[in-house]
C-alpha cells in the first residue's frame, strides 16, 4: 500500500505544540513520555548500556525542539532517537537521545541525513545551543 506523506504547515505544527503544552500542564504528556522512554531504558539496561534518562530531562529536550523532530525541525516527533545507537555503545541518556520523526530516523540509519542536521543535534547534545 502506498501511503501519502502528511505535509505539516507551520500553523498545524504550532497547534500541535499548544496541545502538547496543555497536555504537559495536565500531566498527561508526562505519563505518555514516561511510557515511551521506559522501553528504551529497559533495552539499554538489558544491553548493559547507560540508562539514566529521566522524564524531566526528556521533556526538556522535547520542549527545546518545540515537539518537533530534532533533525528536520519540521515534522512532529514520534520516536526517541539515540544519536549513538544502543548497538554502537550509546545509552538512553540525556546527552544521547533526541526526538525524531520516522522519516529522519530511517534516513539517519541509511546515512542520508544532512551534515547540517547531524551537526545541529550533536551540538545540542554536547551542550551548545544551535537550532
Amino acid at each position: 500500500m502506498n501511503r501519502k506523506r502528511t505535509t505539516w504547515t507551520e500553523e498545524s505544527l504550532n497547534a500541535c505544540e499548544k496541545i502538547n503544552e496543555s497536555f504537559a500542564r495536565a500531566g498527561i504528556l508526562q505519563q505518555v513520555e514516561y511510557e515511551r522512554i521506559a522501553n528504551h531504558l529497559y533495552r539499554a539496561k538489558k544491553l548493559d548500556r547507560p540508562a539514566t534518562l529521566t522524564v524531566s530531562q526528556w521533556l526538556s529536550t522535547v520542549r527545546y525542539f518545540r515537539y518537533r523532530c530534532a533533525y528536520c525541525l519540521k515534522q512532529p516527533y514520534g520516536i526517541v532517537e539515540h544519536f549513538v545507537s544502543l548497538s554502537a555503545g550509546g545509552g538512553t541518556t540525556a546527552d544521547n537521545c533526541v526526538p525524531a520523526c520516522q522519516s529522519c530516523n530511517v534516513r539517519k540509519t541509511q546515512g542520508t541525513l544532512s551534515a547540517e542536521a547531524l551537526h545541529r543535534v550533536q551540538a545540542y547534545l554536547e551542550g551548545a545551543v544551535v537550532v
